[in-house]
């Protein structure tokens, strides 16, 4: 399940962190954007927001809308709940690459990567030009906050995306 932005206590340390401009300092270091900086999206769903996966569940593959992206791992699971990713396959979100299709059927050139995911790692990811996905959950659960960002003032994820993640429109 999907904790929507506007579903979190807005005094809470999540909402807090999301909103410190000290994490968009970090975050505009680490993408090597200190005069360009990152702006948080303006969604009220997916903005920031809490992931929860139970046994069976993950995402499928797919490219990211905003800009970048930050999680930060509260809970993994024994086992599953993979983060993958692949190399970037794309420079903007209006490709869609050939080779996206060697993904969806196991046959890529280069594997999918997958890095450790242990509570309280930060990853700072550009899902819009990376395809990725979370393999399903064997045992335990898997809880990440989702944090995006996005280049330029005022971005609102689609429709769809607000539907499919939070079952909602804003």
């Amino acid at each position: 399940s999907c904790l929507a932005t506007d579903l979190l206590n807005p005094r809470g340390a999540l909402r807090l962190l999301y909103a410190s401009d000290t994490l968009i300092e970090i975050i505009a270091s680490v993408v090597g954007r200190e005069r360009d900086h990152p702006y948080r999206l303006a969604d009220p769903l997916g903005a920031c927001s809490v992931n929860v996966y139970q046994k069976g569940w993950g995402t499928g593959w797919h490219f990211d809308e905003s800009l970048f992206t930050v999680t930060l791992s509260l809970e993994s699971a024994s086992r599953g709940g993979e983060f993958e990713f692949s190399l970037p396959l794309r420079a903007s979100s209006e490709e869609l690459p050939i080779s996206v299709g060697a993904y969806l059927d196991g046959t890529a050139a280069h594997p999918p990567s997958v890095k450790p995911f242990a509570p309280g790692t930060l990853s700072v990811f550009a899902g819009r030009h990376s395809l990725h996905r979370v393999t399903p959950v064997e045992e335990g659960r898997r809880v990440s906050a989702v944090l995006c960002f996005a280049d330029t003032p005022g971005v609102v994820n689609s429709p769809l995306v607000q539907r499919t993640y939070w079952g909602r429109e804003s």
